[in-house]
């Protein structure tokens, strides 16, 4: 199940400068958890739901603080009319049919969806069917590398031996959407059980490595191999600058920790659509993680 911090404070009563106070308390509040995690716990106890817990309450409190803005303009430049750009996605698993259980994120989007659409005059949701982790991706590829990459990546998958991949992710309102996010790597947020490949960190090493091994030519390979700073599942993008602070009250408000299973890992290229805005894809391969394809 979600975990969540037990006595949410509420935030949304305050004023900007007791808001502003607040957050510089709860930054300093997780450095010392932090420190005090570092020295009685080890990576598989408790240690990376409290962590991931204080960061839920900091990007609570931070965007009822900021503007949001739109996603596509602002966060990200639109891309050329009708260009396609190769990407490794991570699809999560949401129905809990298989080996990952995916009950608790099942239930935080439903709760998502109960509170989007309300607010569609600043964001857009995402369709099921279009959400995505992404992994990484390959600047200015070809139809033949693309194909070389999934033959690649194909190769590495098969010798996988601790599937499913896991994360623990929290709901938050930023600047310019709304996402689950992992956070920037840190040993202290990781599940318990974590190994390297079974990790989004340990897919976005799977991108490198299959870029490498498929012998895609180029002496600015590494500078066309991207991963993000950290990974997320975006649910809703926004569209026109506004407040988000009523929407930040309603999504962060339970401030919940959310373990995210990975359905399958697909290579796909993207399309971006910057009028909704939104992001679609056709497919080049995709490989099942569940161990049940």
């Amino acid at each position: 199940m979600a975990t969540q911090t037990k006595q949410p404070r509420h935030y949304e009563d305050m004023s900007t400068p007791q808001l502003q106070q607040a957050h510089a308390r709860l930054l300093r509040a997780r450095e010392e958890l932090r420190h005090d995690l570092e020295g009685v716990l080890g990576p598989d106890e408790t240690g990376p739901d409290q962590v991931a817990a204080a960061r839920a309450e900091i990007a609570h409190v931070a965007a009822l603080l900021r503007p949001m803005a739109p996603f596509i303009g602002r966060a990200v430049a639109p891309w050329p009319a009708e260009e396609e750009r190769l990407h490794l996605y991570a699809l999560p698993d949401t129905c809990g049919d298989h080996c990952c259980e995916g009950g608790p994120l099942a239930d935080e989007l439903d709760r998502q969806q109960q509170i989007l659409p309300q607010h569609r005059d600043l964001i857009a949701p995402v369709p099921a069917r279009w959400r995505h982790i992404t992994i990484g991706r390959l600047d200015q590829a070809t139809e033949d590398e693309a194909a070389l990459l999934a033959d690649a990546i194909g190769q590495w998958v098969e010798r996988l031996t601790n599937p499913p991949v896991k994360a623990l992710m929290v709901p938050m309102v930023t600047e310019h959407g709304v996402l689950l996010d992992e956070g920037p790597p840190d040993p202290w947020r990781r599940p318990p059980g974590w190994s390297w490949e079974s990790s989004l960190e340990g897919m976005a090493a799977l991108l490198r490595t299959g870029a490498e091994a498929a012998s895609i030519e180029g002496p600015d390979l590494p500078t066309r191999v991207h991963s993000p700073h950290s990974f997320h599942l975006a649910t809703a993008y926004c569209h026109t600058a506004g407040t988000g602070r009523a929407l930040a009250d309603r999504i962060g408000r339970t401030r919940v920790v959310v373990p995210v299973h990975v359905r399958s890992l697909a290579l796909v290229w993207v399309s971006q659509d910057p009028a909704v805005p939104a992001y679609t894809w056709r497919s080049v391969a995709e490989w099942d993680l569940t161990g049940q394809g």
